[in-house]
């Protein structure tokens, strides 16, 4: 008897823990989530009837995933003042995802006893069928002969009986394939849900204080981690001279514990937890070296490269108007890190006692995963740069969305365009004998575009996927449409001919590429290829013949941009000339 009142003692503890006497428990709804590209903001709305004086308002049933400095509480009433507002975990309730884990894990148990009851009626039909075919009546009996009825009889029982047998295990069967299958998809189910097991619930919990009874309403803004969102794009074209139909789509993930269903989406590229100060310029403060030092100049930067030993070379440093990002490994080797992103380079010298921090160009660095002396290798995550430099684009759907918190990608739709676009098939034979077809499309900032995988379609066929990068400075961006099977394409070596005039050698090579337009329309066609290029003063290359092509001498490329006709083929061939000392060999060029 007193072991019954100690636990319902606990009991009543356990279910008063975050019940104190001034607080009140409020449950809110989900009305807006704006998705970040990582985090999401999240506006929840409730009401509330507040007592006069000082009191506790708690939002129960939120994600423990609540970001501190990121909640914003907002009350209608002008008559309550909000002291503060602080979140906590609540480890006797838990998430809906939590809940939902339970209630499948729980049905899973009820679906393994189902099986393990049907195993016994298995079980005792396959011992009843075995005592009736063991038990023969006719050779048990002491009677030394029975009439042909007696014997029909007993046979007729017996097929009776063992058909009623049969069709029993045979409906037993059928049932435990039928529960077997129910639960390996609640079992598939519940592996989504696994990262969900026992997660308690947050809370925000509201001092206010109120000179008299009222009631209000309350806006809360929080952000929340584990949630996000990728482009992804559907481009389908009907055919050449066509417009093309760009469907801009988003993968969005959350696990923060909590459904989100029927509610107000909204997808933006920024991301809250970057820093929003000014970039200060320093002063930029030369030293003389006391050991050999090299100066070295690159286009709009210049930077010194230490050697040997000496004094600080930078007391202050040149701080770039670059957006702060992450370090995924850095080696280093003595006092100077040299990093080269992108054609600029930065030097961070000097060192810094009695700090864990990592430093270049005087900013720090944040997210270091790597630090390993003797070479130097900087790893920069870039991924996220939007098209048109970086300012925020944001996207408002207009219809009611469901995301569940399981962690899974889900599509939805953000806009259709329908673009303007030039064709062009691009063909470089000496690689490829395919003609890939290209969409060039100018003024593409207007479509606020990030860079993502893009579903391909051509003419109302599947093609595959590419990728858009949205991250080009040139003034077209170019999608690949893949390759088209009516463009026929060949590369066929001239024959060479070879002279030795004196003490030089000559040689003339040369190449015929056919294209054929299988096509009912006209096409505009762009065809590359190349001629070897002189890495040796002695050895001679010379452009003889090119059809008309353009060259470009440093790399040796040619280019044809043509207008092919239907059922038309364009022949474009070229030639050249090389020449070297007699007796030497020239390595071999493949093509």
């Amino acid at each position: 008897m007193q072991n019954l009142k100690i636990l319902g003692l606990i009991l009543v503890i356990a279910s008063n823990v975050f019940a104190q006497e001034a607080e009140t428990r409020v449950k809110s709804t989900i009305e807006e989530v704006i998705v970040y590209q990582k985090n999401a903001r999240i506006l929840r709305k409730a009401k509330a009837n507040i007592p006069a004086g000082k009191s506790e308002l708690v939002l129960e049933q939120l994600s423990q995933k609540i970001l501190i400095n990121s909640i914003q509480v907002k009350l209608s009433n002008k008559n309550v003042a909000l002291v503060s507002a602080v979140p906590r975990v609540n480890y006797l309730k838990q998430t809906e995802a939590s809940e939902r884990y339970q209630t499948i894990s729980d049905s899973i148990q009820l679906f393994e006893r189902a099986l393990r009851a049907l195993a016994l009626d298995q079980k005792v039909v396959q011992i009843t069928k075995k005592t009736l075919l063991d038990n023969n009546p006719l050779g048990s009996s002491k009677k030394e002969g029975f009439t042909v009825e007696e014997v029909k009889k007993v046979m007729e029982f017996k097929r009776k009986e063992l058909a009623a047998l049969e069709k029993e295990l045979l409906e037993l069967d059928y049932k435990r394939r039928e529960l077997q299958q129910k639960e390996a998809m609640l079992r598939r189910q519940l592996n989504v849900l696994s990262n969900a097991r026992s997660k308690p619930s947050g809370e925000i919990v509201l001092q206010l204080q109120a000179a008299a009874q009222v009631a209000t309403d309350i806006e809360v803004v929080y952000v929340v981690t584990n949630a996000g969102w990728r482009p992804l794009y559907d481009l389908k074209s009907e055919g050449v001279g066509k417009p093309l139909e760009l469907v801009y789509k988003a993968h969005v993930y959350q696990s923060t514990g909590f459904d989100w269903e029927q509610i107000k989406l909204s997808l933006s590229s920024s991301d809250p937890s970057l820093s929003h100060d000014r970039p200060i310029l320093n002063p930029l403060k030369l030293n003389l070296l006391a050991s050999h030092y090299k100066a070295k100049k690159k286009k709009g930067n210049t930077y010194i490269q230490y050697q040997g030993s000496g004094n600080v070379v930078l007391d202050e440093e040149f701080i770039r108007n670059n957006p702060q990002r992450n370090l995924t490994g850095i080696i280093a080797s003595g006092a100077t890190v040299n990093s080269v992103d992108k054609g600029e380079a930065i030097n961070s010298n000097g060192s810094r006692s009695a700090s864990n921090d990592i430093y270049i160009n005087g900013a720090p660095i944040i997210g270091v995963q790597e630090v390993v002396v003797d070479d130097i290798i900087l790893n920069f995550d870039n991924e996220d740069l939007l098209a048109n430099g970086n300012h925020t684009i944001e996207f408002d759907l207009a219809l009611l969305q469901d995301i569940p918190s399981d962690g899974e990608k889900h599509i939805v739709e953000v806009k259709r365009h329908e673009m303007e676009v030039n064709y062009e098939y691009h063909i470089v034979p000496k690689i490829d004998k395919g003609a890939f077809l290209l969409a060039k499309i100018t003024n593409y900032g207007q479509y606020n575009l990030l860079s993502g995988n893009a579903n391909i379609f051509f003419e109302g066929v599947y093609l595959g996927q590419s990728y858009l990068n949205s991250k080009s400075t040139m003034d077209t961006l170019l999608l690949s449409l893949g390759r088209d099977e009516k463009i026929s394409v060949k590369r066929e070596k001239l024959k060479s001919v070879r002279k030795e005039n004196g003490s030089l050698t000559k040689e003339r090579l040369g190449f015929e590429i056919s294209v054929r337009n299988n096509k009912s329309e006209s096409i505009d066609i762009n065809v590359l290829d190349q001629i070897p290029v002189s890495k040796n003063k002695e050895l001679e290359i010379k452009l003889l013949e090119s059809t008309g092509a353009i060259f470009y001498a440093p790399y040796g490329s040619l280019r044809w941009r043509k207008t092919l006709k239907p059922n038309l083929t364009e022949k474009l061939k070229f030639e050249y000339e090389v020449k070297y000392p007699k007796g030497r060999g020239v390595s071999k060029v493949n093509g």
